[in-house]
């Protein structure tokens, strides 16, 4: 069974949610936005070199906000977000937790960690 990496937003899905995490993590009005988020999406959408690191990832890719995980994996309704999982045969593994990827200064860094991350569990080169 193949591989999925699993990007957990600390957001939830709705326009308005991912509009207001967008402006205050931009004017830096709440601590607690998603970083992950923050990261990876700009003022028009996903980033383009995070576009195309994600396209040579080897992994099936799922993309939940926090709403949508929480009704898909509610046991894992309490693991703080945002947070990366590696999903095989039915079990769920946290890959990075919301310390580390708030701790990641822009997304080369970010992209960085994740890739040697990724190595070490033998996926990818």
């Amino acid at each position: 069974m193949s591989k999925i990496i699993i990007f957990a937003y600390n957001v939830d899905s709705s326009f308005w949610a991912k509009g207001q995490d967008y402006l205050f993590s931009k004017l830096k009005l709440d601590k607690n936005s998603c970083h992950l988020r923050r990261l990876t999406f700009g003022i028009f959408g996903i980033k383009k070199p995070w576009r195309k690191f994600l396209q040579f990832l080897p992994y099936q890719k799922e993309f939940l906000y926090r709403n949508n995980f929480n009704k898909t994996y509610p046991i894992f309704k309490n693991v703080p977000l945002p947070a990366i999982f590696i999903k095989q045969s039915g079990d769920l593994k946290l890959l990075m937790g919301p310390e580390e990827i708030a701790g990641q200064d822009n997304l080369s860094a970010f992209k960085k960690i994740l890739k040697n991350k990724l190595t070490t569990l033998g996926k990818i080169k």
